[in-house]
């Protein structure tokens, strides 16, 4: 029997950033939707060769070790298909630091930084010259409350 996918989603791309928010607790199967997601997202954009990875943590609840596992695998595609940067944004440091417990950007080749503020995200960006008109407006609400997905 197949498992139902837990955790919600939505994938949003402003120019060379692609924002991933998230929401809920995420078991495996959520974690593997998200990844086919962001995949066919990235296609559809015309697989870009440098873009930021923004993952908004704000209304993410965690996920069991099995979707750690699942994240691991997403990170490492992004790694391997022109992520330039991954920022996290998120309201302390605990959620980040149990990421990083679980190894899911153990594998990174590219900067990670975290952000507790919207502005600290858009400053980080303007400063790095990275394109990405709108973002302000998608950043506006904990889990970028518009259009998460239940996969």
């Amino acid at each position: 029997m197949l498992e139902k996918p837990h955790g919600h989603f939505s994938i949003h791309w402003h120019g060379q950033v692609c924002v991933v928010c998230l929401a809920g607790t995420f078991n495996q199967a959520g974690a593997r939707a998200l990844h086919s997601s962001l995949v066919e997202s990235w296609e559809r954009t015309g697989a870009p060769t440098s873009w930021v990875h923004l993952v908004d943590l704000r209304a993410w609840e965690g996920g069991t070790p099995k979707s750690f596992s699942a994240g691991r695998d997403m990170a490492e595609w992004t790694f391997s298909h022109g992520v330039s940067a991954v920022i996290r944004l998120h309201h302390g440091a605990f959620l980040p630091r149990m990421v990083d417990r679980q190894g899911v950007l153990d594998a990174s080749t590219v900067p990670v930084m975290d952000f507790s503020e919207v502005s600290q995200v858009l400053n980080w960006l303007g400063a790095h010259n990275v394109v990405c008109t709108g973002l302000a407006h998608v950043l506006a609400a904990p889990g970028c409350a518009t259009g998460l997905t239940n996969q």
